[in-house]
């Protein structure tokens, strides 16, 4: 009975070890959530993953000793990454030598599972299991039984395969994060390297590209000099007694000096441009005064090619507006120069008009239409790059640098717009410019305060179709009803016709460009026919507007129309500015002797600037340099009213004259006479104390008119702005 006793004591207690030791496996499979948690944050290492791991693998079963051995990526080989404890490494690596010998190892790796082996000794047992994922295999988990424990339960296995699969994805995210991170830091650290190359590259671009410009500008007023010499001797010559032969070449020299300005001017703002980006000067000004003064400005360049220059400014253009005048005209003045060049016969039309507004400003659109060459198809964008043009053979007939197209567009970006072209090859060109200008107001003189004008009707003799259709919209605008005649034959007729009919025509506009036109004989028959007909004559340009007046005509009126210009004609008002179609207004004489001093070192220079000095009555003396021209005002400050000063000149620049004359208190007005084109060169000059600056080459009239402005008085740009300037020093 004792023994029976006995027997089912120790029955007992095993039960209850089982049952203890279930109740242990029940909260270790628990709890393998929170080891999960623990092992995830990426940043761990694999010494933090193996201790998280042991404490939950020690709970498994009373193994001897654990160890990790994990793929080395340098040489692929296992190597001991852990071991609890660790008095038991040595032992652990001799088994592990061992089962790769026999290749227990390799076949281990491969089952994915825990497996159960002999050990070396063949005393005890050894638990292998792969420590990998899905895709990888990262090692090899080491377990070594105590001699008793020859068996291992598979709820035990199954635990040890889930923790050990979290414990390799967990090293695998480690890996790929710290992967990762020395990526980001590689990375970073070229980036920066980088970055430092690039800035050191662009200072370097910067620094070519300003040295470049510095060279241009240097070579711009190196030729600029002897330019002022060949254009104003050219201007001299034309005023003496020549022959048509003679006058024919010296008009021929003025026009290459003016094609080489041209040339030089646009290298020097391609410079400008490629060097350092180009602030606006915000102001207001009239887009359609811009758009006529440039067809005007082109229309020297077409003489004696069969080509009418036209300009159409549509009903929502505004009168003023606010952006950057000289840029806008910049543009323009490129895109019509391209299409005078490009066109020898037909006719170019510049048209402004307005795609979109708002209250902050509207989006300027202007079309330059033309009836040229045309250009290929591929060639519309090529064009506009730099030293392009679609024509490259060694035998093109048309000249250029190839740069107007590249500054427009960049100019036009800088506007927050942009320049394209539409053509085809015999078809003409259309380039399309647009820029976003600000504040702008209402126009000045609206078209409808003319109600007079409601009602009444017009002849229009016109050969250009859309000339005449310009005109008729503008005329219609006005309520003014319209007929048209393409010759001056058919006009008579027209008139003839309505006298037969009891009708009549208020006005009579008549291009002075029609082939059938014999003037002073229209004009006497129109009279004849409608007595209270206003009789107008209307073309590009004439030297003596005033003669029409004496051939029977009532005025004479310069194309481009203008919106303001045109209905004070019909009203019987003389037009603004109607004697300036002559040319330059004479030079007059001064109204009283002024006494100059010019300050240069160039003799041929000298020469020129006296001459026209002379020539406009003034007198004039020489300073060969800014020390001597200092010193003449030093000793008779009282003689000069006006010093014309050269910039460059040895011994003294004429900055440094200038500051010595302001310095000693000596006011009387200062020109600076300069080659140099940049906006900074003026700049200069003004900062130095000067009052105002003629870039050379200069006409004489240029120089004569800002002389006259300063010598009255009208001191905007100086220092002082009170009249007569004080000669003397201050003390």
């Amino acid at each position: 009975m004792d023994q029976n006793e006995e027997a089912l004591k120790e029955r007992i207690r095993y039960l209850e070890e089982v049952n203890r030791w279930n109740l242990d496996a029940l909260n270790l499979a628990i709890s393998i959530g929170d080891f999960h948690n623990t092992i995830s944050p990426l940043e761990l290492n694999p010494k933090t993953i193996f201790d998280s791991a042991r404490n939950y693998l020690l709970r498994l079963t009373a193994f001897k000793a654990i160890a990790l051995f994990l793929v080395d990526e340098a040489d692929f080989e296992f190597k001991l990454a852990g071991c609890q404890p660790e008095s038991g490494a040595e032992e652990v690596q001799e088994e592990i030598d061992h089962q790769i010998q026999e290749g227990v190892f390799s076949w281990a790796l491969r089952q994915n599972r825990a497996v159960m082996v002999p050990a070396r000794e063949k005393k005890t047992s050894v638990i292998l299991h792969s420590l990998s994922t899905r895709t990888n295999v990262l090692g090899m988990f080491v377990g070594l039984l105590p001699k008793q424990q020859t068996t291992l339960n598979n709820f035990v296995s199954d635990l040890l395969t889930i923790i050990l699969f979290n414990t390799a994805r967990a090293l695998e995210n480690g890996a790929l994060y710290k992967k990762i991170r020395q990526h980001a830091v590689t990375l970073e650290e070229t980036v920066t390297e980088r970055t430092a190359e690039l800035q050191d590259a662009l200072e370097q671009a910067r620094i070519a590209n300003l040295a470049k410009s510095r060279f241009l500008a240097n070579m711009s007023h190196e030729i600029r000099t002897p330019m002022y010499g060949i254009v104003g001797y050219t201007e001299l010559l034309a005023g003496t007694r020549l022959t048509s032969e003679q006058r024919e070449y010296a008009d021929m020299i003025r026009r290459s000096g003016e094609s080489l300005l041209t040339l030089i001017n646009e290298i020097l703002d391609f410079s400008k441009i490629e060097a350092q980006k180009p602030t606006l000067e915000i102001a207001d000004f009239d887009p359609e005064t811009a758009a006529c003064d440039i067809c005007e400005l082109v229309q020297p360049r077409i003489a004696g090619k069969p080509i009418a220059v036209l300009c159409r400014v549509e009903d929502r253009v505004p009168g003023l507006v606010r952006g950057d005048a000289h840029r806008f005209r910049q543009v323009l003045i490129n895109l019509m120069g391209n299409a005078v060049k490009f066109t020898d016969e037909g006719e170019i039309e510049l048209c402004l008009d307005v795609d979109g507004e708002d209250d902050e400003g509207l989006k300027m659109h202007v079309r330059v239409k033309d009836t040229g060459i045309g250009i290929p198809e591929g060639q519309h964008e090529k064009i506009f790059e730099v030293f392009q043009q679609a024509d490259t053979s060694s035998t093109r007939k048309y000249g250029g640098t190839g740069l107007g197209l590249s500054i427009s567009r960049q100019l036009a970006e800088l506007m927050q717009g942009s320049v394209w072209a539409e053509s085809r090859p015999g078809r003409g060109s259309i380039f399309h410019f647009t820029a976003v200008l600000e504040n702008y107001r209402p126009p000045r003189i609206k078209l409808d305060v003319f109600s007079t004008l409601s009602g009444r009707k017009a002849l229009l003799a016109d050969c250009n179709g859309t000339q005449t259709d310009i005109l008729g919209r503008m005329l219609g605008r006005l309520g003014v009803e319209c007929t048209a005649a393409e010759k001056a034959a058919a006009a008579l007729a027209l008139l003839r016709t309505a006298k037969k009919e009891g009708r009549h025509f208020d006005y009579c506009l008549v291009n002075v460009l029609l082939p059938d036109l014999k003037m002073k004989r229209f004009a006497a028959e129109a009279r004849a026919n409608s007595p209270s007909l206003l009789l107008i004559a209307f073309g590009p340009h004439a030297r003596n507007p005033g003669r029409y007046k004496k051939i029977g005509f009532d005025a004479f009126i310069r194309t481009p129309f203008r919106r303001e210009r045109l209905p004070r004609i019909l009203q019987g008002f003389p037009p603004e500015e109607e004697d300036s179609a002559a040319g330059p207004a004479p030079v007059e004489p001064p109204t009283e002797q002024l006494h100059i001093l010019l300050a240069d070192d160039n003799p041929v220079n000298q020469r020129l600037t006296m001459r026209m000095l002379e020539k406009a009555g003034f007198s004039v003396e020489i300073a060969g340099n800014g020390r001597q021209a200092v010193d003449k005002i030093t000793v008779a400050p009282e003689t000069y009213d006006l010093i014309l000063m050269d910039i460059q000149m040895p011994e003294m620049d004429g900055i440094e004259a200038t500051k010595a004359i302001r310095r000693n208190g000596f006011n009387l007005p200062v020109i600076a006479l300069t080659a140099g084109a940049l906006t900074e060169d003026r700049q200069a000059c003004l900062e130095a104390g000067m009052d105002d600056c003629l870039t050379k080459p200069f006409r004489s009239e240029e120089m004569i008119g800002i002389i006259r402005k300063h010598a009255a008085g009208d001191l905007k740009n100086g220092p002082a702005d009170t009249g007569r300037r004080n000669r003397t020093g201050a003390g």
